[in-house]
């Protein structure tokens, strides 16, 4: 794959720097799967050189345990109930208003801008699904779909008012926001994914490749392993070996692009992905025997595609925040109900992917634990505690200063 072509620098929140880059030459027809990830960003912290953030191949040289937290996990949430609590910027209100009864709609539709976390694909299916099943036109929303993609930070276009609603692809692009001196007064209304789909995919080698793997993975699992990690990845490196006293020295991190083929050549042992991205790829690739270690079940966990709105928008227009949220209600359901129709419709609307039916209902099917959550309660809905153990972790690994 060609390497990535630094864009340049978009914003600057607290501690971190986020870049962004375009896949410079590289060939999205052979891997399509450039086109169905987040935009990567990189937090470029104090304690991390960007020689190791940007070089290639072994990222060995740098030491993912230089500055082990100061506070205990247990203090540092503790500092984030007091600083940032979850409730300051996260509310479940507007869709609790929606579940109650049907929201009272305006005689003129109100035009809305959304920005979506990357570019029109497969990703933005709960949107597609609430305009061409007319959800929005229903509550009086006439919906404007904005693309994200490299160089677009949805929620810097929020907070200048270019956008009505951003949904952010990471809960922790939210977190940042809300932790900067300089950041902007915005309230996160509903989830798609409720948990984490950050997992370190491996190739089970015991069974065939064309058979699915039952093998549980475990944290020592890494020990004497290389793993592909792409740039953001260090801070999960430093989590995971931390938590689970794992020798460091013993794990070799390298750099990886955005797709698996660094695993299927035996370059890694472990690649870093989204659970219902590339592992889609692999099996489609003859690769079946894919397990993995999920950090959501390790300890690390966060919201992710996320809607966000401006405080102001959300206490001074409640009732259009709340038609939001009942369209994409309403979209949920069909969702889940109706994964092969929702699949076709995200085939049409998705104009910047070429991604075959299979693929896309793979993706639903693989991501749909995540949307149905763990904590009994609806879709869409979020946890302050979520919110919270995220910006401690956060905070505790140094990409946000709480100071």
């Amino acid at each position: 794959m060609s390497p990535i072509r630094l864009i340049g620098l978009i914003r600057t929140v607290g501690p971190e720097r986020i870049f962004y880059y375009s896949f410079g030459g590289t060939n999205t027809a052979k891997h399509p799967q450039l086109l169905a990830i987040p935009y990567m960003r990189i937090h470029w912290r104090r304690n991390l050189s960007l020689i190791c953030i940007l070089g290639t191949g072994s990222l060995s040289s740098c030491d993912t345990q230089q500055q082990p937290a100061n506070l205990s996990y247990e203090d540092t949430l503790a500092k984030v109930r007091q600083k940032i609590p979850a409730e300051s910027y996260f509310s479940n209100e507007f869709l609790k208003k929606a579940a109650a009864e049907r929201p009272t709609v305006p005689v003129t539709p109100d035009k809305v801008r959304i920005g979506m976390p990357w570019i029109l694909n497969d990703e933005c299916a709960l949107w597609f699904v609430a305009v061409e099943k007319g959800y929005f036109r229903d509550m009086g929303i006439d919906a404007e779909l904005v693309p994200g993609g490299p160089g677009k930070d949805q929620l810097t276009l929020l907070a200048a008012g270019s956008l009505e609603f951003a949904v952010s692809a990471g809960g922790d692009f939210v977190v940042s926001l809300v932790a900067s001196p300089t950041g902007a007064k915005v309230t996160a209304i509903c989830t798609l994914l409720k948990d984490s789909p950050y997992d370190w995919v491996a190739l089970d080698k015991s069974v065939s490749n064309n058979q699915p793997s039952s093998l549980q993975l475990k944290p020592e699992d890494v020990i004497g392993k290389t793993v592909g990690i792409q740039s953001d990845g260090e801070i999960y490196a430093r989590f995971l070996f931390q938590k689970y006293h794992l020798p460091a020295d013993r794990v070799k991190l390298m750099r990886a692009g955005f797709t698996a083929d660094p695993l299927v050549s035996g370059a890694v042992d472990f690649y870093a992905a989204w659970v219902q991205n590339q592992p889609r790829f692999l099996e489609q690739d003859g690769h079946k025997n894919w397990t993995g270690l999920r950090f959501k079940d390790l300890g690390w966990n966060e919201h992710c595609d996320v809607s966000v709105v401006k405080k102001s928008l959300a206490e001074q227009n409640p009732n259009l925040v709340t038609r939001y949220v009942y369209a994409l209600s309403q979209a949920i359901r069909f969702y889940l109900d109706h994964p092969e129709e929702t699949a076709d419709i995200t085939i049409r609307y998705g104009k910047d992917a070429t991604l075959s039916r299979d693929l896309v209902l793979r993706r639903f099917q693989l991501e749909k634990d995540l949307v149905v959550g763990r904590d009994g309660q609806p879709p869409l809905w979020m946890s302050a505690d979520v919110w919270n153990n995220s910006a401690a972790l956060m905070a505790e690994y140094g990409v946000i200063n709480l100071d």
